[in-house]
């Protein structure tokens, strides 16, 4: 990361109780956002990504660690400091049709975040709904229809408006067009890439497709069973990744190939259940490089290169 850190994941680790036992959802990520990227958190189901994304959120609360907003802990304020928080992050969630309201008009669900901060006055209100319609690419006759009036993108565009209507600083989006067919899918990661241009924004995308991936993110942190393993600039990290898992990844999308020296075998298994996960190296299992270390010893993340770290056992720790 480069520039000033809008927000900070510092040792933030979430438990669930599951019955008698703990299931660790996320375990001791550290992470920074910088002002005006995209970092893109990437890993299958499982992984932890959506759980942490509702960290940095402010809707669940670490069990460890902390969550720093322009260097404030969440965990420590104030009542008003915590409402300026929420207007100025806000979040895009997977499926639109079950994140709106379906007895709420398209106008109501974008103003209800200018109705919950009394941010201007009722012409104003209306003025700023009719505004982020057309930035989203919404005809204002939509502004009267319900959600099951929309086609799915129709939907996520208004998702999307919601977001920006108190002109957010960061953006939280989880999986926001996996929900999608291939074609909306690009419509609306276009739209993303030039609402973020145009306004600035910081948007921590997650999602666990590669080709979305390359297609927005400046840096890429790839997560597997609640830790980040690798994290770096998304050019640096596609041409020549240093994780197994990531590898792995990566060479199941043909969108976005690795270099065919550094591709592994395409990835197999499952993803271990966080309520029981294997001693070492929580990939070993799934791993066609792992070796003896690997099944006693967990790897902590080093220095592979400029920028980027990795948590593998093969990787030689650089001094950058």
């Amino acid at each position: 990361m480069t520039g000033e850190a809008v927000v900070r994941a510092e040792g933030v680790s979430k438990s669930f109780r599951v019955g008698l036992r703990a299931l660790r959802a996320v375990e001791d990520v550290s992470v920074d956002v910088g002002k005006g990227e995209i970092l893109a958190v990437v890993g299958e189901s499982g992984s932890g990504k959506t759980t942490l994304g509702r960290c940095l959120l402010g809707l669940t609360r670490p069990s460890a660690g902390r969550i720093l907003f322009h260097g404030d802990e969440l965990g420590r304020m104030g009542r008003r400091a915590r409402a300026a928080f929420r207007r100025r992050v806000q979040p895009v969630f997977q499926n639109p049709y079950s994140s709106l309201d379906p007895r709420w008009s398209v106008e109501r669900t974008v103003r209800e975040g200018l109705d919950a901060f009394g941010i201007g006055s009722p012409a104003d209100r209306r003025a700023r709904v009719a505004e982020v319609l057309d930035e989203v690419g919404l005809p204002g006759r939509h502004a009267r229809s319900r959600p099951h009036q929309l086609s799915g993108g129709q939907r996520q565009r208004v998702a999307i408006a919601a977001a920006l209507a108190t002109r957010p600083e960061l953006i939280v989006a989880d999986e926001p067009v996996s929900a999608l067919d291939v074609l909306v899918q690009a419509q609306i990661l276009n739209l993303i890439a030039e609402l973020q241009r145009g306004h600035g924004l910081t948007i921590v995308l997650i999602t666990h497709d590669f080709a979305v991936v390359e297609h927005l993110a400046d840096r890429v942190a790839v997560m597997y069973l609640g830790r980040v393993v690798e994290v770096g600039p998304t050019a640096d990290v596609l041409a020549v990744p240093a994780h197994p898992y990531t590898r792995a990844l990566i060479d199941s999308i043909p969108q976005a190939q690795a270099a065919p020296a550094s591709r592994a075998p395409r990835l197999a298994g499952e993803v271990p259940s966080p309520l029981d996960p294997p001693a070492g190296c929580p990939f070993h299992p799934r791993c066609p490089l792992a070796f003896d270390r690997c099944l006693e010893e967990r790897p902590e993340l080093v220095a592979a290169g400029a920028g980027r770290l990795a948590a593998c056992h093969l990787v030689h720790p650089t001094s950058e």
